[in-house]
């Protein structure tokens, strides 16, 4: 059985998107592994459909944006900073900070009370007890680097 055929095993192709459905990383990209080493899905198909070598800085990027998609037709190549404009361009870029981001713990008037009680002698420590966050996140509230 030839790599790309071992690959095809795992790719669930009913839609538009083939879809890997093996082990993936914590980004959902698939991986594989293939002659003792593990691989990135996606740029092994690219690579074994097109019969081609890739250098270090040739990415392979999705047009559809599915990081769990393998259809050579959504796959293309580019480097680094064309698959960083790319994802600007799309708006995919963006992580919420503060209150915008739906895991945050603290809010800004939170934030605003805890300057104030560290300001008035009140230790990083007690303060994280207080409010049921770490260490890190009050020295950086504190300091204004998270909480502006």
């Amino acid at each position: 059985m030839t790599d790309l055929e071992k690959l095809w095993q795992r790719v669930d192709k009913t839609g538009g998107c083939w879809l890997w459905i093996g082990s993936v990383d914590k980004n959902g990209y698939g991986l594989f592994r293939l002659q003792g080493k593990t691989v990135r899905v996606a740029r092994s198909i690219y690579k074994l459909v097109n019969a081609i070598n890739l250098s270090g800085d040739q990415h392979v990027l999705h047009s559809c944006d599915n990081p769990a998609c393998v259809n050579p037709a959504h796959l293309f190549l580019g480097t680094h900073a064309q698959n960083m404009a790319d994802m600007a361009a799309k708006k995919r870029s963006h992580k919420p900070t503060g209150g915008l981001n739906g895991r945050a713990v603290l809010t800004a008037e939170l934030a605003s009370k805890i300057r104030e009680q560290a300001a008035a002698g009140v230790g990083e420590g007690t303060l994280s007890t207080l409010y049921g966050v770490s260490r890190g996140a009050i020295y950086h509230v504190v300091r204004r680097s998270s909480w502006q």
